[in-house]
């Protein structure tokens, strides 16, 4: 069962499961697991390792692969979430 966590941007219930709020689709900052090393802090915490790197690179295409990679979403979810966290960091 997931726990329901609050969207830090808009207040709506969103799944601890899901990389995005349902609602205004803005990254959402999930509790870390133990097994994520040099794990981001900030706007990107929850974020898998490597997708900052590519986006700070300028590669949005890599970044939505490694996310898509790292947490067997769809490539719309994924896309949808490195697009939010792009704009979080002030790079899109």
């Amino acid at each position: 069962m997931n726990a329901i966590l609050q969207c830090s941007h808009c207040g709506a219930p969103a799944r601890a499961g899901s990389p995005t709020c349902h609602y205004c689709h803005a990254v959402l900052v999930l509790p870390m697991a133990g097994n994520m090393p040099h794990a981001p802090s900030g706007a990107a915490a929850g974020v898998p390792h490597g997708v900052v790197e590519a986006l700070r690179k300028g590669n949005k295409i890599e970044a939505i692969k490694f996310y898509r990679e790292a947490t067997k979403c769809s490539l719309l979810e994924a896309k949808n979430t490195v697009e939010a966290l792009e704009k979080k960091l002030g790079m899109g």
